[in-house]
């Protein structure tokens, strides 16, 4: 599994949706995930939970807290599949 690159200053405080999938990232409690359909659903749901290293939590949650995606679990779980499929272009 690839790892998804740091943001560097000036590149924005998120990685883009081509970078994401089939990579592996480390969360701020230490641990590692694969970016997969489940891990986006999951942290669109519950986006204090699973936090990814180097990246602000805040607008995150502000977003999530705005759009009220708890209450469109239907909706999150297409975003999750669309962010999927948007994944890195074959090798």
């Amino acid at each position: 599994m690839r790892r998804v690159p740091p943001v560097r200053p000036g590149q924005g405080d998120r990685p883009e949706f081509r970078q994401l999938r089939g990579h592996r990232v480390e969360l701020t409690d230490g641990h590692t995930a694969v970016v997969e359909e489940r891990f986006l659903r999951e942290g669109l749901l519950d986006p204090r939970r699973i936090v990814v290293a180097g990246y602000a939590a805040a607008p995150m949650l502000a977003a999530v807290s705005r759009l009220q995606l708890a209450r469109h679990p239907q909706q999150v779980a297409a975003l999750a599949a669309f962010i999927e499929q948007v994944g890195p272009e074959p090798e």
